[in-house]
């Protein structure tokens, strides 16, 4: 697999089995902190802020900023290897729709659900363009992302925006009957934004960090 998201820090001479460790512990603590940010941008919400970890909040801003970041980087990678254009801006494209969904709360200033039609506009767009590059880079590009270690913190962390957040964090199904139905609201809402953003910040680590999908050269594909 691929190399960690620390191994540019600049480990001199060849690689050897106790170079290989600190290069691993380096990407344990960095993942530790990004675990950590989830906790800590609710807590600022909920104890100093005071807004519930609603639309407008720390927990919010930060997703959507971790899902531009996404879009941008996939969308520029994209640019620089045509051989896995396709396939890259599909998935900018499925990470955009996702932000236009967080964003939901500002189109919502126009119509009522307004946020949908620019993300079907984007959708069909991006389909589109990944027709017009052909299916031959569309499949060798999810070919090389599926052989990179960046798959598996993607699909993770995108299991945990879209299933776990939603099942742990069901007022219906756990949390009203433990809580109450007020109390269960506040706090289901501030554990899904919590647990969305975690899932978000594992997408960005799997796909932009050093270790992570788009650090690849042209042509590599590391099992």
């Amino acid at each position: 697999m691929n190399t960690t998201s620390c191994e540019e820090a600049g480990f001199p001479g060849p690689i050897t089995p106790l170079t290989t460790l600190l290069l691993a512990a380096c990407d344990i603590l960095f993942l530790l902190l990004l675990t950590l940010i989830p906790t800590l941008t609710v807590a600022l919400d909920l104890r100093w802020l005071h807004n519930g970890v609603g639309e407008v909040s720390i927990t919010e801003l930060l997703q959507e900023g971790v899902l531009l970041a996404i879009v941008i980087g996939l969308y520029w990678k994209g640019r620089r290897l045509p051989e896995v254009r396709a396939f890259l801006w599909l998935l900018a494209g499925f990470f955009g729709c996702l932000l236009i969904r967080e964003l939901d709360v500002f189109f919502d200033k126009i119509r009522h659900g307004f946020w949908l039609y620019p993300a079907l506009l984007l959708a069909m767009t991006t389909l589109l363009h990944s027709w017009r590059q052909g299916w031959q880079t569309l499949l060798h590009g999810a070919a090389r992302f599926v052989q990179h270690r960046s798959a598996l913190f993607t699909l993770f962390g995108l299991l945990l925006v879209a299933v776990f957040s939603r099942m742990f964090g069901s007022g219906s199904l756990l949390w009203n009957e433990i809580l109450g139905v007020s109390t269960a609201f506040e706090f289901k809402t501030a554990l899904q934004e919590g647990i969305e953003l975690l899932g978000y910040t594992y997408v960005a680590y799997g796909i932009l960090t050093q270790g992570g999908y788009l650090r690849e050269g042209p042509g590599t594909v590391r099992a």
